[in-house]
This record gives structure tokens, C-alpha cells and sequence, in this order.
């Protein structure tokens, strides 16, 4: 007799991850009108999330909640002992980790908790160029300990989720089964590049910085990131040529030394902090600007490459993993070494000379991009991956 499969409609999915903009209230918050497209399609989408905000909890929708847990060690226990209250209620099917490493060992307990008694699956993301990194592994000592826990937590992973097919593939030759690895990207709201900005509020921002070329960074102010050696190359930069500014738009652990560094280097009058914006207003940004930059020493993916692109606007980014799979070198972007700085000083001197191959690169990521990193297929990629998974189909 053939197996009855399920339907996703009567599917409950425990989802756990870091991302505080899924406190904030609106539609024009990305995060949150992603999670809601989830959610719509499931039973119940519970959303368990570390983070320093003071929000508590926040509905989404009638079907999904999400729960802030805090942030440090503490955070840990706690939502253990909240997902363990909330099984007990929903006996989810999946359990969708967002990382191999905090989210994941919880997920890996909750695993070994309710695995067998409520045929719960588990699948961990790969958000970030995690395995066998070198650079990643050197960045504190707790990336050491996450290098070895996420080696135990993916090989007891019934599914995983990675960004990047170069990801996938240092995971298949670690001996994971290729059968359990999905390819998916984080779905990109492509509407509001499409349907456009206002002109005004794009002439508003070129205003604000006196007509100059705005080259963007957008993303966590975290060591990853590379922003000391960005701040680095644009004193380099300014020594040189006066007709651009740097605009950072993000927050993170590094706010206070990126300000000092800012300061040493007397580039106040070039380099700007902006907080961050909402899905809207971030999109004017991306639109006025000349350039995106993304030189981190490690990206699983770089939705930043791929919404720039959707503005129009190119990108100068470090080979990563996640950089490579996105540009190819002077068609829809541009590439350099990571650290590299005599290539990437020249290489930002070239492309501020060149307005018309910056337009031209814009042009061919704008039109890469949407047909490749649209928001409707990604959706459906994750639906089918949750399909197979409740239905042991991988």
C-alpha cells in the first residue's frame, strides 16, 4: 500500500535564527513579509530568534509567533526550555535551524528529544561559508568550537539548506549525501526594485552628498565584513581623488571601533554611518548608488550583490564563496582577492574612471539577477524542500 503523503497545509514548522528585524512591526520590513509568505502556506510557523532587542514577542500572523530569547550563553537554556514548551503544544514537523552552530545544537536536543516520538525532522541552514574555512575558523575562539560542533550537527541533520552550490560541494566531499543538500538563495523582494523609486527621494540622497559617486555598504558591522580594511582602502582612495562618499548602512559589534577608525583616518567628511533602513527607504540607497562593495573575507551568498543588482547598481566584491557563485568578473560585477589592497585600490579607481561600463554591468546584474534570485522562486524551492522532507522523499 502506498505511502499517504502530507500535505504542507497540515504541516508545523519550529523555526529558530538571529534576526531582529522579525521584532519589527510592518509589511515594509523585509524579514517579517518573508516569514508571513512562510507562514501562509503552513499550519503553524513559531519562530524562536536570539537577539539584544527588547521586544519580547512579536505575531506576525494568525499562524506564526515570534519569540526573543535574548542574547549570550543564557540565551541557549532558555530557548531550549521554551521550544520544549512549545512542542509539547504543536508537535512540529520540522525543525528549521538557521545555523549549524547555537541554533543548530538546540535543534540537534530538540531532535533527540521528539524525533522519534513526533517524526520530527531536522534541517540546518548554511548561511555563512562555515566549513573548512581558514579564514572564518581564525576569527575568534568560538568559531574554533563551532567549526567542531557543526561537524556532529550536520551529519545528524535530516536535511540541510546551504546558499551556494560551492557550499554544497565542500559538504559532499566532507562525506555528507548530496540527496539531503538543497540549493536555495534567500528569497530577494524583487517588486519594489521593479515597481521603481521615486525620483525625488534618490535626488534627495545625492543632495545630502553634494553629487558625489555614493559607494554603498550595506550589512552586520561585524568582523566578516572586512570594514577595517574597506575604511583602509577608501583612506587610500581619498589621498587620490575627492568625487565620492562611503555610505555604511548597518549596525553590529564593530559600530564603535568603525566610528574610531573613521575619526583616525580624518575621513568624516567621506565616510557616513547610516542605521538601518527599511526594506523601502534601503532601496532608494542602493538606487543612487554608483557602487556596492562587499569585501568580506567570507559570504556563503551576498543578497546584498543580488539587491544591488535588482537596483541597477554593480558591485566590487572579495572572491568568497557566495561573491563567486553570484559575479562573474567584469559582466554582471567585478572581483578582487580577498585583502588584496594594491588590486582593489586600482580596481575602485578604474570603475569610478568608467561610467559607462558601470552602467553596462549594472544593467546585465539587473537583468541576471531577476530572472535568477526572484523572490517567487525561491519560495517555491523552499516549499518543495519542506515537501520532501515531511514526506522522506530526500
Amino acid at each position: 500500500m502506498a505511502k499517504e503523503l502530507k500535505e504542507l497545509k497540515d504541516t508545523s514548522i519550529l523555526m529558530m535564527g538571529f534576526d531582529p528585524n522579525l521584532l519589527k512591526k510592518g509589511i515594509e520590513v523585509d524579514a517579517v513579509a518573508r516569514h508571513q509568505k512562510y507562514a501562509s502556506g503552513l499550519k503553524r510557523l513559531d519562530i524562536i530568534v536570539f537577539t539584544r532587542s527588547k521586544i519580547k514577542q512579536n505575531d506576525i500572523a494568525d499562524n506564526c509567533r515570534i519569540y526573543n530569547v535574548g542574547h549570550g550563553p543564557a540565551a541557549i537554556d532558555r530557548a531550549l526550555w521554551l521550544a520544549k514548551k512549545l512542542f509539547r503544544r504543536h508537535h512540529y514537523d520540522i525543525i528549521d535551524m538557521q545555523d549549524p552552530h547555537v541554533a543548530g545544537w538546540v535543534g540537534y536536543q530538540l531532535k533527540k528529544a521528539y524525533g522519534r516520538k513526533y517524526k520530527t525532522k531536522l534541517e540546518v541552514h548554511f548561511h555563512g561559508d562555515f566549513w573548512n574555512n581558514k579564514f572564518w575558523v581564525k576569527e575568534s575562539w568560538k568559531n574554533r568550537i563551532y567549526n567542531k560542533l557543526q561537524k556532529k550537527i550536520t551529519k545528524k541533520a535530516d536535511a540541510i539548506r546551504v546558499v551556494n552550490p560551492l557550499i554544497k560541494e565542500k559538504l559532499v566531499k566532507s562525506g555528507i549525501s548530496a540527496k539531503k543538500i538543497a540549493i536555495i538563495n534567500t528569497p530577494v523582494n524583487e517588486a519594489a526594485f521593479v515597481s521603481g523609486v521615486v525620483p525625488e527621494k534618490i535626488q534627495a540622497i545625492h543632495l545630502m552628498y553634494g553629487q558625489k559617486k555614493i559607494l554603498l555598504f550595506v550589512g552586520r558591522f561585524v568582523k566578516a565584513k572586512n570594514l577595517l580594511f574597506l575604511i583602509k582602502i577608501i583612506s587610500q582612495l581619498k589621498k587620490q581623488r575627492d568625487d565620492f562618499v562611503l555610505l555604511m548602512i548597518g549596525q553590529g559589534d564593530l559600530q564603535d571601533t568603525l566610528t574610531t577608525a573613521i575619526k583616525a583616518n580624518g575621513l568624516e567628511k567621506t565616510a557616513f554611518i547610516i542605521k538601518p533602513q527599511s526594506h523601502l527607504r534601503l532601496v532608494a540607497y542602493y538606487q543612487a548608488a554608483y557602487l556596492n562593495l562587499l569585501l568580506s573575507t567570507n559570504e556563503s551568498f551576498g543578497k546584498v550583490i543580488v539587491e544591488a543588482g535588482m537596483a541597477k547598481t554593480p558591485s566590487l566584491a572579495s572572491k568568497t564563496l557566495g561573491a563567486s557563485a553570484i559575479i562573474e568578473d567584469k559582466h554582471n560585477g567585478w572581483l578582487v582577492d580577498i585583502n588584496d589592497q594594491n588590486k582593489t585600490l586600482e580596481k575602485l579607481n578604474y570603475i569610478l574612471d568608467h561610467e559607462d561600463e558601470a552602467k553596462r554591468l549594472g544593467d546585465n546584474a539587473y537583468e541576471i539577477f531577476l530572472e535568477k534570485y526572484g523572490q517567487q522562486k525561491a519560495f517555491a524551492r523552499v516549499n518543495e524542500f519542506w515537501y520532501k522532507i515531511i514526506n522522506d522523499l530526500l
